[in-house]
């Protein structure tokens, strides 16, 4: 039986390299027969951010068993206290919750650490489904240095059942206290093939 996954990060029609790699992920583990649901605010996205209408997400091929659904935070929803913000952590989380307990997800998958990872801690905690943790350059090499939020990204990170990272930011991680097996370490730190 394949997995349901719930995939918690940027998607089109938010630009960008993350998006693109969301997009392209969800759609090569639907084509595998998995079912992705991706939760998003990508259409809260400002203008300047946005992806030109004409780059629309491949279509999955005829005969394909996975499915990908897109649950997305609301513009005409947006909400925000004083001093303003909108706040999306409370938001995908509680839209990534219903997901993952309507459609029994096996897994949550985030991409970012704000506000995606720091939904997907929440809802991991609230649901028992495990959750890991992809990084970008910009919000390990600025976010995570921010001593007002450095505290949340490593617990979010600590807290994670997986790690997707660079070779780059891998030592990074050990040195938050990021538990992991020492069979995994070896490939990594040589470069050998998983097995």
């Amino acid at each position: 039986m394949p997995l349901t996954i719930c995939l918690i990060g940027k998607y089109f029609p938010i630009q960008g390299g993350v998006s693109k790699d969301n997009v392209w992920l969800s759609y090569h583990l639907a084509k595998a027969g998995f079912h992705v649901h991706v939760v998003t605010n990508a259409e809260e996205v400002e203008p300047q951010y946005r992806s030109l209408p004409w780059s629309p997400p491949p279509l999955l091929p005829p005969g394909c068993t996975g499915s990908i659904t897109v649950h997305t935070t609301q513009l005409q929803e947006r909400r925000h206290y004083i001093p303003y913000a909108n706040p999306f952590v409370s938001k995908l989380a509680s839209i990534a919750t219903e997901v993952v307990r309507t459609h029994r997800c096996d897994l949550i998958y985030s991409y970012y650490l704000e506000p995606y990872a720091v939904a997907a801690a929440l809802v991991s905690r609230w649901t028992r489904v495990p959750y890991g943790v992809r990084h970008a350059g910009s919000d390990v090499g600025a976010l995570l240095q921010s001593p007002e939020l450095q505290t949340t990204y490593q617990e979010v990170v600590r807290g994670a059942d997986y790690i997707v990272a660079t070779s780059s930011t891998f030592r990074r991680f050990l040195h938050l206290g990021v538990p992991l097996d020492p069979r995994i370490a070896q490939r990594v730190v040589t470069g050998s093939p998983s097995a």
